[in-house]
């Protein structure tokens, strides 16, 4: 009877562990990881960003300068450009929407001995635009992404034509809506 008394004894002396702030926390980091996991893996998360991007087809003006002028007949309307990185289409080119001679700021003595800045034209340089037309992805706080490419008034794109590598800078753009050409 003695081992007995002793086997409650201890059984007595084990408390039941308390629930305390400390297993709080720990039960609500725990909820929170398994809710990010699954936000990021569930089906939801995908089609949420379908819902945010849409397709436009998108008419955007880009100016290339300093073209040299035997290289103005590689610029051509209906070519595919192609961005030189990756090598995915940017467009086509829809029309060569304005061609003009290309200036440049040079500094000069004048009469009395002074530098002064003048305007003068580059002898065979020329500053083309082109407009270009793309299938487009816009996804809000992004933009429009053309392939991957991101195109914005004032964005750089590297171009490859089939006869000429440049650079230009986006320098106008907009969709086309349903029905309207521009």
């Amino acid at each position: 009877m003695n081992s007995n008394s002793h086997a409650n004894t201890s059984v007595a002396k084990k408390a039941k562990r308390k629930f305390n702030f400390i297993d709080f926390l720990i039960v609500l980091v725990i909820v929170a990881i398994l809710g990010i996991v699954i936000y990021v893996f569930s089906p939801w998360a995908q089609i949420e960003k379908l819902w945010s991007s849409s397709d436009v087809e998108l008419t955007y003006f880009v100016e290339i300068k300093d073209v040299d002028i035997e290289y103005i007949d590689s610029i051509k309307e209906g070519d595919e450009i192609l961005n030189s990185v990756t090598k995915s289409s940017l467009g086509t080119i829809r029309e060569i929407a304005k061609m003009e001679k290309a200036y440049v700021y040079d500094y000069v003595l004048d009469e009395n001995g002074n530098m002064t800045c003048v305007l003068s034209e580059q002898p065979k340089k020329y500053n083309i635009t082109i407009k270009v037309v793309a299938d487009a992805d816009f996804e809000e706080n992004v933009g429009y992404t053309v392939n991957g490419a991101r195109v914005a008034i004032g964005e750089m794109l590297d171009m490859r034509l089939p006869n000429y590598v440049c650079s230009g800078e986006c320098i106008q753009l907009y969709e086309i809506t349903t029905g309207e050409e521009q």
